[in-house]
């Protein structure tokens, strides 16, 4: 039977490693308000973690003495929603909030994270896959994150992640996400490198594998380390995957920097398929590599980047903290939904969506 367990100043348990050292399988742990620093913590059973009653803020003012981060989850689908996050550091330059280090589904929702080396780094390696795990993240913030060693978010070894509805601005040196999964959706975020950021890609997707990128807007600022927006198959010393499509529809691309491309297309097999996309600012190409691309929606001349709308006050728009969340007033009740699915890699067949599906002819 699931359980309710309450993190507090007036609770019985005043950290999450107590609450996650009590708990069992399928419980719920409430954190209230306020501060919670070094609360470092281990987690090997499926858990829901919900911030409630005001702003719930993780904070690290040391090195983990784990090596790895703040929340360290191993063999268990995790849930954590209402959270902010900050502080984490450590010496690989890859220290992260949350880390899942095997098997497990994760979600995460309506989240911050900000000043830290990344957000979140899940799996095992390159050429490592957990069948059945899936990444969720949806409407969250990622705000000064990314060191030399470290990415806004590092996704390898699961079969899918879906990013949606979430903010991501002034990312550092390397990528905004970084992901290796098996499956990757990016749909309807904004993504923007403001006055500091200097970030790579915003979406890397080195292995290949299916990606599907919609809805999105993103602003590459002037100081970004790399002009091009998103990456695909760049990464060929590893293995390639064999189950593979890009698909980028609908999305918004505004670049400061020159010589920009939207798309850097690095398979020498797979075509990008572009479509009902808009672009503005100092843009060169739609897409670098193999490519066909339908319904432009704003046109620039190759090269050009003149005589183009600038990006509006409302593109800049400062992400407000904390978001509206409700206390929560009676329990909840987390209903286990791990996957079953056991196919090999390269045998399975994920559908693809048609471009008629998203509005495109």
């Amino acid at each position: 039977m699931a359980n309710d367990i309450w993190v507090g100043q007036n609770q019985t348990y005043k950290t999450l490693a107590a609450a996650v050292k009590a708990s069992s399988a399928g419980d719920t742990i409430h954190v209230g308000a306020g501060t919670y620093t070094n609360d470092w913590t281990n987690i090997t059973h499926d858990l829901k973690i919900v911030g409630v009653a005001g702003q719930t803020h993780f904070v690290a003012t040391t090195t983990p003495p784990n090596g790895k981060g703040m929340i360290l989850i191993d063999n268990a689908d995790v849930t954590i929603e209402n959270i902010e996050f900050s502080g984490v550091s450590v010496g690989s330059g890859n220290g992260a909030p949350i880390v899942q280090n095997s098997a497990g589904d994760l979600t995460i929702r309506n989240c911050d994270f900000h000043d830290s080396q990344q957000a979140l780094r899940v799996g095992g390696g390159t050429d490592t896959h957990w069948i059945g795990s899936d990444v969720l993240i949806e409407n969250s913030t990622f705000s000064n994150l990314g060191s030399w060693g470290g990415h806004g978010m590092y996704i390898s070894s699961v079969e899918t992640l879906t990013v949606r509805d979430s903010d991501f601005s002034d990312i550092h040196l390397r990528h905004a996400i970084k992901s290796r999964a098996l499956e990757t959706t990016v749909e309807n975020n904004h993504f923007q490198d403001g006055a500091t950021g200097t970030a790579s890609y915003f979406v890397d997707v080195p292995q290949q594998g299916i990606a599907n990128i919609t809805g999105n807007t993103f602003i590459k600022g002037a100081n970004a380390s790399n002009p091009n927006f998103i990456s695909y198959g760049g990464e060929p010393q590893f293995t390639q995957y064999t189950d593979n499509a890009l698909n980028v529809v609908n999305n918004t691309f505004y670049s400061y920097e020159t010589g920009a491309n939207a798309v850097n297309n690095h398979s020498p097999t797979e075509t990008a398929h572009l479509a009902g996309n808009s672009y503005d600012g100092l843009i060169a190409n739609h897409a670098k590599g193999l490519f066909d691309e339908s319904s432009i929606g704003v046109p620039v001349t190759p090269g050009d980047g003149t005589g183009n709308t600038a990006p509006t006050a409302a593109d800049f728009t400062a992400i407000v903290w904390p978001m509206s969340r409700p206390a929560i007033a009676s329990a909840t009740v987390y209903a286990k939904s791990r996957s079953t699915r056991s196919s090999p890699v390269g045998a399975r067949r994920v559908s693809t969506p048609s471009l008629a599906s998203k509005g495109v002819t």
